[in-house]
């Protein structure tokens, strides 16, 4: 049997939140974690996936970039 409760009022915030209409992230190198089963081949692919990700979204688009 599934008991229904409801959400209670939030408190206001401590800090000012800007509204911005325009999507945005922040990643920093080291926030940035691989995990995978210890079989097989995992760790040495685990340890390459960051670096690729990495190059591929960082990869010049224009030769003169």
């Amino acid at each position: 049997m599934q008991t229904c409760i409801p959400f209670a009022q939030t408190e206001p915030l401590a800090v000012s939140i800007p509204i911005n209409d325009i999507d945005m992230v922040d990643i920093y190198i080291d926030d940035t974690i691989g995990v995978a089963p210890d079989k097989n081949d995992n760790i040495r692919c685990v340890s390459a996936t960051i670096p690729l990700a990495i190059h591929c979204i960082t990869y010049p688009l224009d030769p003169l970039d």
